[in-house]
């Protein structure tokens, strides 16, 4: 089933009614209890669940995951270069340069002898749960058609363009 439908799902909810009781398997407990250890440490629940309240939580977690992934990232890029920062948006930071707002820089590098430049985008996107849900990552992958420019791609691009029209400048 597709993420939104795994809601019902047992092996996610492991309490069934059966009549006016509530019954539950010691199996089933124990593989609810690890799915949702799993998707919650990833930063997900593991089924569409509309709790504003705990999806701010989970959405925290995932954030967290996000900003070490980043900082891994600038980690790994100084042991080559000293010319390394992470979370650089030009827009907001040189706001008198007009610069266009293309989001911020996850971490870029240079190295001035070969004046090359390098920007990692870090991403750390929710697993697909069945083949049918793959769609949802590769929309926020894409986009949801040839026209969206909501998808990481779209933006990592626009982030290239900035970048090649503005190296000098920058």
């Amino acid at each position: 089933w597709e993420h939104s439908k795994r809601i019902h799902r047992y092996a996610i909810r492991p309490l069934v009614p059966v009549g006016k009781q509530v019954a539950w398997g010691a199996e089933h407990a124990s593989r609810s209890q690890l799915i949702w250890l799993s998707a919650v440490r990833d930063g997900v629940l593991p089924a569409d669940f509309r709790w504003p309240n705990v999806q701010a939580v989970v959405k925290s977690i995932k954030q967290s995951i996000e900003d070490a992934l980043e900082d891994r990232a600038v980690e790994i890029l100084k042991r080559h270069t000293p010319y390394v920062e992470g979370g650089v948006d030009f827009f907001r930071r040189f706001r008198k340069e007009g610069f266009a707002d293309v989001g911020d820089y996850d971490v870029l590098a240079y190295w001035p002898t070969r004046n090359t430049v390098l920007f990692a985008e870090c991403k750390y996107n929710q697993t697909t749960h069945s083949m049918k849900d793959s769609r949802r990552l590769r929309d926020r992958m894409f986009g949801a058609s040839d026209v969206d420019r909501d998808g990481q791609y779209s933006r990592i691009h626009d982030r290239r363009e900035f970048l090649a029209k503005n190296r000098d400048r920058i």
